[in-house]
């Protein structure tokens, strides 16, 4: 063999060696590309003209790391869909839509034993929204403010043992957090600014596994998070079982402009054996309200819900 046919075959082999030990690192992304291996993005993605997601999750198990790098979505279409494949990674991702208020930043489906880290997902319609089986997934550091929810949830997903911390989920036109499923830990999280706190629908925590949620003014506490500047809704709470929410103060969770009087403090539908203890719910027209159905074997123990319309009410 010449030198030359050796030295192309010594090029070709290392080329294709080096695809193989880093997969995706020299390929370049277009929208609507499915992602089937490790990927790191070494650019901005412009899909203001595309209609459909940007990037599609294809394989389990792999990576997409942004890097820092913006990509632009068509309204409201999607900045990474991940539908049907588990243990994935998506961080360090910054996803905008051409039209504010619409879009979705992360688009998760199925996609249970994943992490979503670091992403910033502002002035969206939901920044991350989850459907399906998507269980047992983290969602830290994540930022997704300023559009229409933050974290939003179908109502017939389920999202149990998530791990939800550390995320900005601040000034939100609609929820800052609404899932449907029991949360394994919801701590550090600010949902301050956003109209209505935390939806919280088919929590099933077993016995002697009550989840507590702890007052910001407390010293320290499980799932302990920051609310306030509310116009809504501070948090509701729906078919759910073993919840503890003892020794807050709901009267300064509001935006000082609100008259507490149309407001309810604490919003229940179907809560069973659960524990609300020593809360202030001072001047709402609902200290405590129960929208519809029983609450078996709850405890309601030394609130002061008194100067409203209400202390406790029953749909």
């Amino acid at each position: 063999m010449n030198s030359r046919k050796a030295n192309n075959l010594s090029t070709n082999f290392s080329m294709i060696l080096l695809l193989v030990l880093i997969p995706g690192m020299l390929l370049a992304v277009s929208p609507g590309d499915v992602v089937t291996a490790d990927l790191t993005l070494t650019a901005n993605l412009d899909a203001s003209t595309y209609n459909g997601a940007v990037l599609r999750v294809g394989a389990h198990n792999i990576t997409i790391d942004g890097a820092g790098f913006t990509i632009t979505v068509n309204g409201n279409n999607s900045g990474i869909q991940a539908h049907n494949y588990s243990g994935i990674t998506i961080k360090n991702v910054t996803v905008v839509s051409s039209v504010a208020g619409q879009g979705k930043g992360l688009d998760i489906s199925n996609s249970s034993n994943s992490t979503f880290q670091n992403n910033t997902l502002n002035n969206l319609q939901y920044g991350i929204y989850t459907q399906g089986n998507s269980s047992a997934s983290t969602f830290d550091g994540n930022i997704a403010s300023g559009g229409g929810s933050g974290f939003g949830t179908h109502h017939y997903a389920s999202n149990n043992d998530v791990v939800v911390i550390n995320n900005d989920f601040t000034n939100n036109s609609s929820w800052a957090f609404q899932t449907r499923g029991r949360v394994a830990q919801l701590n550090n999280n600010d949902f301050s600014g956003s109209a209505h706190g935390v939806a919280v629908d088919a929590a099933n925590y077993p016995a002697g596994g009550d989840f507590v949620m702890t007052y910001q003014g407390a010293a320290s506490g499980p799932n302990q998070n920051t609310f306030g500047g509310h116009t809504g809704s501070v948090m509701q709470w729906y078919n759910s079982y073993r919840i503890n929410i003892s020794d807050w103060d709901f009267t300064g969770l509001f935006d000082a402009g609100v008259d507490r009087l149309t407001k309810k403090g604490i919003e229940l539908t179907s809560v069973h054996y659960s524990t609300f203890a020593r809360n202030t719910l001072t001047g709402f027209q609902y200290g405590i309200y129960n929208h519809q159905g029983n609450s078996t074997g709850s405890t309601f123990d030394g609130n002061i819900a008194s100067g409203g319309g209400s202390g406790f009410g029953t749909h």
